[in-house]
């Protein structure tokens, strides 16, 4: 929650990554008026992580997988302006930086597939069959059959005290003393 806070003083729409503390997804469309660039705005954002002594990966892409996968195997800023070059990096990345349970990455790897391109390669339904449904899942995701638009955390509507004052006060004061 504390991230997500965090990170909403540059985009009103935060996803926490679920079941990977520390992953978030940002939706930083619309965002270049006000920051100029993406860059810059990615340079603010991973200047604010590091700075509260975060080690932070931070990739404007074109995907959701693209953009995590590149994200789990660099540390520093990459802003992408080009799909193919988020998709060919993506495929080279190690399948052991992304959140595969041991066993099955340790399986894989006995087969000759240690990068997401070999791991994209493989065919959808073995493996589902063979790994399970949490490397099947991932495995749709890296693929791009799994598309899961953002979900971005609402936070909590701030309290509100209401005092309905029978007669106008003209005195600061008076309403400050009813108040606190």
């Amino acid at each position: 929650a504390e991230g997500c806070e965090r990170l909403r003083k540059f985009t009103p729409f935060v996803e926490p990554g679920a079941g990977e503390p520390g992953v978030f997804w940002l939706d930083a469309r619309g965002l270049t008026p006000l920051w100029g660039s993406l860059d810059a705005w990615a340079a603010q954002v991973h200047t604010d992580a590091v700075r509260t002594a975060f080690v932070a990966s931070l990739v404007v892409g074109f995907s959701r997988f693209g953009a995590y996968a590149l994200a789990r195997s660099r540390r520093g800023i990459l802003v992408l302006t080009d799909a193919r070059a988020e998709r060919d990096g993506a495929r080279a990345v190690r399948l052991d930086r992304l959140a595969l349970p041991p066993t099955a990455r340790d399986s894989l790897a006995k087969l000759g597939v240690r990068t997401v391109g070999e791991f994209v390669d493989l065919p959808l339904e073995g493996v589902g069959t063979r790994f399970g449904a949490e490397v099947h899942t991932m495995h749709r995701f890296a693929s791009g059959s799994l598309a899961v638009p953002l979900q971005p955390d609402r936070p909590a509507e701030p309290e509100q005290a209401r005092v309905i004052l029978d007669h106008p006060e003209l005195h600061a004061g008076a309403i400050e003393a009813i108040v606190a």
